[in-house]
């Protein structure tokens, strides 16, 4: 008899890491943790990936009949849903459209109410159901999640047609620091130019997004290790062609993003936002930057003026008829005009520093703010790795968005 805490984990439907990469579909065993488990239990789970691991190795080589048998054996150990897509997907490349739309409907039975997967396996069972003339009874599907049902109601030609659901299982934990890996497959008769997964740390409120690259039937992208930093994160997938609004095929939304949890990753820390606090070598010679730009400009029109002020005496007293001493006259003028040569002189120096000055502070404030969001950036990185103990003692107050396929909303703690 097998453990609770194993049927709990073959029925969370999460994609181990290690079988993400080279998977032939978007559907694996899980990898769930699992803390009371016996040795029995250890020794089935390795059983059944090991089956699950030579099946997708038989599919990838075309050996589906011996792939269907591993698979098959894998689920018997494991009976997690989302195996039975693998299951149905060789079968229907056997041509045996019976046995995998009976494959399908088994998955309908047991999988979850919100499984990704329901609309895209609701949609082949009604196709398969059609082309084998099956009439069996309740085949386990929900018209709540029909891809091809339309709303608006009768004699109004209905609503728009939904979004189409991606074939993704969804990533529910991961190690901090270590890449989130994702795969998903477009729903069947889809296209698509561009497949890209959003994210977003706890505590942020905008979306990153990376381009996802196709491989075999799959979509896969990493999400690099230094953005699984703090307890959570959240993403979201779309398939778009160019010139189209809507996306052709959602996994997730914006809304309703998927949410991960990340082990040993600390709550971000509420830094403050303004510079005050944090000082760039710099900020010192900014500042002398400034003096000096400000005296040289004073400077700069004090030498002027004094200039125009020789040049206006020479002007007074050439056009006033004072004509009684002209040699005296003569003397004043030549030595006024001298000192206005000096001051006009000085007056260009002085301005020729200041604008050069000015440049210089110029500069000296990029150089500084350049550096204070780099430091803000590493004192952020140090604050969410560093032990509780050790960050800073002060009061701090944090909001982070949080949704479900129910509900969304916000969830918020003061620390102090």
């Amino acid at each position: 008899m097998r453990s609770p805490s194993l049927i709990h984990r073959a029925l969370s439907f999460t994609l181990p890491l290690a079988l993400l990469a080279a998977a032939p579909v978007a559907v694996t065993l899980s990898a769930s943790p699992c803390y009371a488990q016996s040795d029995d239990a250890d020794d089935v789970e390795k059983q059944a990936v090991q089956l699950f691991a030579e099946g997708k190795r038989l599919y990838g080589e075309g050996k589906l009949k011996q792939a269907v048998a591993k698979l098959e054996k894998a689920y018997d150990l494991r009976p997690a849903p989302p195996i039975l897509l693998n299951i149905g997907k060789a079968y229907e490349k056997l041509g045996q459209k019976k046995k995998a739309l009976l494959t399908y409907i088994k998955f309908l039975r047991k999988a979850r109410l919100v499984s990704p997967f329901r609309p895209m396996i609701s949609a082949k069972v009604k196709a398969l159901k059609k082309e084998t003339g099956y009439k069996g009874g309740d085949d386990g599907s929900l018209a709540t999640y029909d891809t091809a049902r339309t709303g608006g109601g009768s004699g109004s030609g209905g609503g728009r047609r939904r979004r189409g659901q991606m074939i993704h299982t969804p990533v529910d934990s991961v190690k901090v620091r270590q890449p989130l890996e994702l795969q998903a497959e477009l729903p069947p008769d889809a296209k698509a130019d561009s497949v890209r997964v959003y994210f977003r740390r706890q505590g942020q409120t905008k979306f990153r997004s990376i381009a996802m690259d196709l491989q075999g039937d799959a979509y896969v992208a990493r999400v690099p290790g230094k953005y699984v930093r703090t307890t959570s994160m959240q993403y979201y997938i779309e398939a778009r062609n160019k010139g189209q609004k809507r996306p052709v095929a959602v996994a997730g939304t914006r809304r309703t993003p998927h949410i991960v949890v990340i082990d040993g990753g600390k709550p971000p820390s509420a830094l403050p936002k303004s510079t005050d606090t944090i000082r760039s070598p710099y900020w010192t010679w900014f500042w002398v930057g400034v003096g000096v730009t400000a005296a040289s400009l004073g400077a700069f029109g004090a030498f002027t003026a004094l200039m125009l002020d020789r040049k206006a005496a020479i002007e007074d007293v050439a056009y006033s008829g004072g004509n009684d001493n002209r040699e005296s006259f003569g003397v004043r003028a030549r030595d006024w005009e001298s000192q206005g040569k000096t001051f006009d002189a000085a007056s260009k120096v002085f301005l020729a520093v200041g604008i050069a000055a000015a440049a210089g502070t110029g500069f000296l404030f990029y150089l500084d703010r350049k550096w204070v969001k780099r430091e803000r950036a590493r004192r952020e990185a140090d604050m969410a790795s560093a032990p509780r103990e050790k960050r800073r003692d002060v009061v701090r107050l944090f909001a982070s968005p949080w949704a479900t396929q129910s509900g969304a909303g916000f969830v918020g703690r003061i620390d102090f």
